[in-house]
């Protein structure tokens, strides 16, 4: 399977590890990014929240939603 979008590690014990951004299998369509269990991606640094921001992609393009 191919990907049109990925998310890459630029600092920290993960560093240069490439992750596919796949919306399809995400959960309702959106690609979450947290430090808990369960989200797309788990980040377990400490300066990441438990659900951090949701990454959306349609026909015009990628957005980024910060959860606060």
């Amino acid at each position: 399977m191919s990907f049109q979008f990925a998310l890459r590690f630029e600092s920290g014990e993960r560093r240069g590890e490439v992750v596919p951004v796949a919306i399809a299998d995400a959960a309702g369509g959106v690609f979450s990014v947290g430090r808990r269990p369960g989200n797309s991606l788990q980040v377990t640094d400490g300066s990441v929240s438990s659900k951090h921001a949701e990454i959306l992609v349609d026909a015009a393009g990628v957005a980024i939603r910060d959860l606060g």
